[in-house]
């Protein structure tokens, strides 16, 4: 009696439903807990007799609903509950019935546009334009399925060597409905070739408009360009190597245009050098504090620009003084001359960390130094104790004699 009155309660309030919105799909927007509740558990539990109705009837054999499943004891609904449900078009199959929502939307947008050219984010269907991707996507997969298939059969070998599979949701009917209202035929290849053209106009407007196409991953006003950028390197590499990729001549020769810079290592180089501009026009200055966690690795940076300009001021100093090339342990610097001359160019830099420091060609001579190097030796002798050794002895196997060697010391503001 219970679950008669119970019954009885719902099936009121789902024609209740039905009558207020013309449907019976009830969802969490409605606001009915309860309702949403029994109709789920009404499609959990009795799905499997509709779908055994409906084969029946396409079989046309008589309908029995007492049919019993041999490995499982199921539930099944009187004949009377499934008409009642049937008049007010329950929902069985939840992704069918979005599907048709999504096409009469469709409809309604050519009817009223003239086309189907839906945008991602139209407003007055918020939800088609991504839906009406997803069947391109579907359509697609259908069509390289039948090639597949078609290669199969004619024993041809599958080209990229893929064997993974997966049914597509675009059943016959829906081909057959969508048919009815768009050209399919023009979704069969995905348009690269505008949407590269698109982030390439793009590019040349911030090209424009801050004279390099140096543009940030993380580029806040269009997200979208930065990952393009960056994927371009990547296709660039897979182009070098002979693999497969988008780009071709004329693609290379249009980024090129722009200044493109296809090397990630010197895009990083410009990136740090963009920084430092933008860290000199808030704050008048380029000196950055060690406190300032944010820019600690443009920081970092900059004391190796310098390191590396002091490196190639000995390298030439020795090749002025001597025929012999000096041996070089590693790469050389990385500081060629045309990111010197960029640096020169950001107001307020300078090549030493210090503004009151001696030129390499001013200042104490090495004996000088030297002079003063033991003096703060022996003031920290004890008569009782080891002399103290100097700091450097243990970090550094070299001695600081050179001239330049100890001005750089000095001049690294350490202690």
């Amino acid at each position: 009696k219970r679950r008669r009155r119970k019954w009885s309660d719902m099936i009121k309030k789902l024609e209740k439903f039905h009558r207020k919105y013309g449907h019976s799909f009830v969802t969490l927007e409605h606001d009915e807990p309860e309702l949403l509740e029994w109709t789920k558990l009404l499609r959990n539990n009795y799905r499997h007799q509709v779908r055994q109705h409906l084969q029946q009837q396409q079989d046309n054999e008589e309908t029995d609903s007492t049919i019993k499943n041999n490995s499982t004891k199921r539930h099944f609904l009187s004949e009377e509950k499934l008409n009642a449900l049937q008049q007010i078009d329950f929902v069985w199959d939840v992704q069918q019935f979005l599907w048709l929502r999504r096409f009469d939307e469709l409809c309604m947008f050519r009817a009223k546009y003239g086309h189907t050219d839906v945008p991602i984010d139209c407003a007055e269907f918020p939800k088609l334009g991504v839906w009406l991707s997803n069947q391109k996507r579907e359509y697609r997969f259908l069509i390289k399925e039948q090639k597949r298939t078609h290669d199969i059969e004619n024993n041809v070998e599958n080209s990229n060597g893929s064997n993974t599979r997966r049914s597509t949701t675009l059943t016959s009917g829906r081909l057959e409905a969508l048919l009815s209202v768009v050209d399919v035929t023009r979704w069969a290849e995905k348009s690269h070739a505008s949407a590269w053209q698109k982030r390439y106009g793009e590019l040349r407007d911030f090209y424009d408009s801050y004279g390099h196409s140096n543009v940030p991953q993380d580029y806040s006003q269009n997200f979208a360009l930065g990952q393009w950028v960056m994927n371009q390197r990547t296709e660039y590499k897979r182009y070098l190597a002979g693999r497969t990729t988008c780009l071709d001549i004329e693609r290379i020769e249009m980024l090129t245009k722009v200044e493109f810079c296809w090397d990630s290592q010197v895009y990083k180089w410009y990136s740090q050098l963009e920084r430092l501009k933008a860290h000199q026009r808030e704050h008048g200055h380029v000196n950055i504090s060690k406190k300032d966690d944010k820019n600690y690795d443009l920081r970092l940076w900059v004391i190796r620009q310098r390191q590396h300009y002091n490196k190639l001021l000995r390298l030439r100093k020795i090749l002025e003084e001597t025929d012999e090339l000096p041996s070089l342990s590693g790469k050389l610097s990385p500081l060629t001359h045309e990111r010197i001359k960029a640096l020169e160019e950001v107001p307020e830099f300078e090549w030493s960390s210090s503004r009151s420091y001696f030129s390499p060609t001013e200042g104490p001579s090495s004996e000088e130094w030297a002079e003063l190097f033991e003096k703060i030796r022996e003031k920290g002798k004890d008569a009782e104790l080891e002399p103290k050794k100097n700091r450097f002895e243990d970090d550094i196997e070299k001695e600081w004699t050179d001239e330049e060697d100890l001005i750089q010391l000095w001049n690294m503001e350490d202690e």
